[in-house]
């Protein structure tokens, strides 16, 4: 792994890859939501997937296209995601190249430090509230600079 690999891959996920937190329903303990962080790769080259398989080592999968929508000739998408340490790691590579997304890794590598390291015999340490309030925090604050609703009415944009 050289440098200008990952600047290679900086550039990519400026235009193609995606930062975000997603949440889902937590099944036990006192908060009501589990935050998950997620870098994700999408192409419909999938010489560029295989390339980010040997890279960094993570699978792609073929995109399900709605079945609605399949008479309708589409190119085939893939797909891969980066979580865990994994992408702690990752983060801190490709920051120095990203220049579309800079923000979008920043808040994520915030995220990522409020995840502790597995200790052996501990199944998962207590979560704190200070700690969900931080990451509920980062979560909305991704979320708001994620979107693409534009933040005012233009003459091309539907006013509804």
């Amino acid at each position: 792994m050289n440098e200008l690999d990952f600047a290679y891959i900086a550039g990519y996920i400026d235009g193609d890859g995606c930062f975000y937190i997603d949440t889902v329903k937590a099944k036990t303990g006192i908060f009501p939501v589990v935050h998950r962080t997620i870098l994700k790769f999408a192409s419909v080259d999938e010489s560029i997937m295989i390339w980010i398989k040997e890279f960094i080592g993570i699978n792609y999968w073929k995109k399900v296209v709605c079945k609605k929508l399949q008479h309708i000739q589409r190119r085939d998408v893939f797909e891969a995601n980066l979580t865990g340490e994994g992408l702690d790691i990752f983060l801190n590579r490709i920051y120095p190249y990203l220049r579309i997304k800079k923000k979008h890794c920043e808040i994520m590598i915030n995220m990522r430090k409020t995840y502790c390291k597995p200790v052996k015999g501990v199944i998962r340490a207590q979560l704190t509230k200070e700690t969900f309030d931080l990451r509920c925090k980062y979560h909305k604050e991704l979320s708001s600079i994620n979107t693409h609703k534009l933040p005012y009415l233009s003459a091309v944009s539907p006013s509804t």
